[in-house]
């Protein structure tokens, strides 16, 4: 039995130095990414009341990757730097419901989406 666990195990080391086995945590290919124009107007986000300007603009760039991925169907990235609010500027307060604001702005960015 040792000598049978033995052969297998030297085996499986000349099977390793010598190539034959592909190496652990092998990749595949990089898929490629393609830029595309992506836009959304009139988008609505809620935030707890009294919540910083970062965190109103995390939630619209997660509502927005959000929309974008639905749109493609695919796992969308925002080129970085792309996102922007449109028209102004800047998100609107459009309302307080409870301890909740409610928060509109359109915005647009560049999408990178696999390539068909």
């Amino acid at each position: 039995m040792v000598l049978l666990l033995a052969g297998a195990a030297g085996a499986f080391v000349l099977l390793r130095s010598s190539g034959l086995t592909p190496a652990p945590g092998a990749t595949a290919t990089p898929q490629v990414l393609v830029a595309r124009p992506f836009s959304v107007r009139d988008l609505e986000i809620e935030v707890p009341y009294g919540a910083s300007r970062e965190t109103v603009d995390s939630a619209f760039a997660a509502a927005f990757l959000a929309l974008a991925r639905q749109d493609c169907q695919c796992e969308a990235r925002i080129a970085p730097g792309s996102l922007v609010y449109l028209y102004g500027g800047e998100p609107r307060q459009i309302g307080i419901v409870g301890n909740r604001e409610r928060y509109q702005a359109s915005m647009e960015a560049t999408l990178l989406v696999p390539e068909r």
